[in-house]
């Protein structure tokens, strides 16, 4: 009975840990994605500013 409990908090431990890893791991990469994303849209930007500025010198 005691090692039945023992395994069976065991497993419901690991569990446990297992999906705060996955919540963590799912938020750090929605994070760096985001991150990405605002990244690529102002090189966006930047690469609009210098080709007005270069449009605008001509």
């Amino acid at each position: 009975m005691f090692s039945a409990w023992t395994l069976g908090s065991r497993i419901v431990l690991t569990l446990v840990v297992c999906q705060w890893w996955m919540d963590i791991y799912r938020h750090v990469h929605s994070e760096l994605f985001g991150a990405r994303m605002c990244l690529i849209r102002m090189r966006q930007q930047l690469h609009f500013f210098i080709s007005q500025a270069a449009a605008a010198r001509k």
